[in-house]
């Protein structure tokens, strides 16, 4: 019988593994840019995609996951991811690689809301620091992307690092399955249709706003960061090296963010992050420099 601490770190290592891919992605637009003459605009929807795609992806599949099929939810968007990613792997034109990154949206948006109901349901006395803890995992999985990249793209090529987070995410899916799921029903005196029959509610629509500002914010971030390092003749080590430094106080802070927020609550917390990443990418802006920017981005990541 799995304990439900090692089944938390499974189910957070599948969500890690998800993350990295899109990590992958994050520092080689430049190269798609360079290898692929794909314009900045390109890149920008090219990131922008996948986001959108998880969007239409949670909307529709998340729900099903709540009437008993949580574990049938992950294996298909993993499974459903994975292929995205190898199509990422190998596309050589702008239009292959942003089927890719629909396709890889729509698995990961599928899975992972799969994979924190499962997680809640394991331990809900500990729901703060667990989803915390799984907030430390997908950030360690992206901040791995970078690193992946940097060590396999200059010998190996574009499509290196793709196929080798395609294969790390294949065997966690594998090991998740001896894992035992609650795959209970949820009991409503309503039946559920979208996800966004929630946003009827105000604590849940409050909720979403805030996440669409953290999203706002990332989304802008991503696309951005390679693109501004390149333009701008920042060493490529100080532009990966950034990214890997970034996630380490989310890495470390997660679980007791997630407390925090289960003590005081969410929208306290939220609301002071929020804020102070406002300032940080207002600042971004205004800076002359990648140096300045590599600075800044430490106290941003802080915060």
């Amino acid at each position: 019988m799995c304990s439900r601490s090692a089944a938390l770190w499974i189910f957070a290592g599948l969500s890690a593994a998800l993350a990295s891919g899109y990590g992958v992605l994050f520092t080689i637009v430049a190269d798609y840019r360079e290898t692929y003459g794909i314009s900045e605009t390109a890149i920008g929807w090219l990131i922008g995609v996948g986001f959108i795609a998880a969007f239409f992806s949670q909307t529709l599949v998340a729900p099903i996951a709540d009437r008993g099929y949580a574990r049938r939810v992950i294996v298909a968007g993993v499974a459903i991811n994975i292929a995205g990613l190898l199509l990422m792997a190998f596309g050589e034109s702008l239009s292959i690689l942003m089927l890719g990154r629909i396709i890889s949206g729509i698995g990961i948006g599928g899975s992972l809301p799969a994979i924190r109901r499962v997680v809640i349901l394991t331990d809900n006395e500990n729901l703060g620091a667990n989803l915390g803890r799984l907030l430390s995992a997908d950030v360690f999985g992206f901040a791995m992307g970078p690193a992946i990249s940097a060590v396999l793209v200059g010998p190996y090529g574009l499509a290196a690092p793709f196929l080798v987070v395609s294969a790390a995410t294949a065997i966690l899916l594998a090991i998740s399955r001896t894992v035992p799921v609650e795959e209970t029903a949820t009991t409503t005196d309503k039946p559920q249709r979208l996800a966004v029959d929630l946003l009827t509610n105000r604590v849940v629509a409050g909720a979403v706003v805030l996440a669409a500002g953290v999203f706002l914010m990332i989304g802008a971030f991503d696309a951005l960061w390679d693109v501004v390092h390149d333009d701008l003749g920042t060493a490529d080590w100080i532009a990966n090296l950034g990214i890997t430094l970034f996630a380490i106080p989310l890495i470390i802070l997660g679980p007791t963010s997630g407390r925090l927020a289960q003590n005081y609550g969410p929208f306290r917390i939220g609301g002071a992050g929020l804020l102070a990443g406002a300032f940080f990418m207002f600042m971004y802006g205004q800076l002359p420099d990648g140096n300045w920017i590599f600075a800044f981005t430490m106290g941003h990541a802080l915060t």
